[in-house]
């Protein structure tokens, strides 16, 4: 899939807490989120994140990576076909 690098507030919820990240990698079909301390593989979030027109995208996503002090990749799992034509027109601008 297309990838963009770049770096994009996130709230992220899941673990029973709420925090602010950021994205540093996306693709239509999944994230890498920035942190120090990444979810376990198969944990389940939910991410909301504005892209650069002010556009807010809220999906569910799964953990499919996690790197210790690093950061965590996540996999979408419910986002829209109009939230997923939005990012894509965001990677390729």
């Amino acid at each position: 899939a297309w990838r963009n690098a770049m770096s994009l507030a996130v709230l992220c919820e899941g673990a029973d807490q709420s925090v602010e990240l950021r994205i540093s990698d996306i693709s239509v079909k999944g994230a890498y989120v920035a942190t120090r301390v990444p979810l376990a593989v198969g944990a389940k979030v939910k991410l909301a994140f504005a892209l650069p027109n002010g556009f807010i995208v809220k999906t569910r996503a799964t953990v499919t990576h996690s790197e210790p002090n690093k950061g965590m990749g996540v996999q979408f799992n419910a986002l829209s076909d109009d939230d997923a034509e939005r990012i894509r027109r965001f990677i390729h601008a």
